[in-house]
């Protein structure tokens, strides 16, 4: 299958800036949150990558401190 450039440009521009393809289970910051700390708890990276699409394709900053966390701590800091 050839594409011309610009089909290829808007294909890539979709699938890796806009995300298109990364498909979502969270509906909101709160869900995403949840998910983040749940996949941290259970050591299970393709769960935080998807985690971490989602959040990008929503806006969502994870450097927030996580809602579970008593200490307040972000998600880098969560399984120290």
């Amino acid at each position: 299958m050839y594409f011309f450039r610009s089909e290829r440009k808007t294909y890539i521009k979709a699938k890796y800036e806009e995300k298109q393809f990364a498909q979502s289970f969270c509906s909101n910051a709160q869900e995403i949150f949840s998910e983040l700390e749940r996949s941290i708890a259970n050591h299970n990276l393709h769960e935080l990558l998807q985690v971490f699409a989602e959040a990008s394709k929503q806006s969502v900053d994870l450097n927030d401190p996580l809602p579970g966390n008593v200490r307040k701590k972000n998600s880098t800091h969560f399984d120290i």
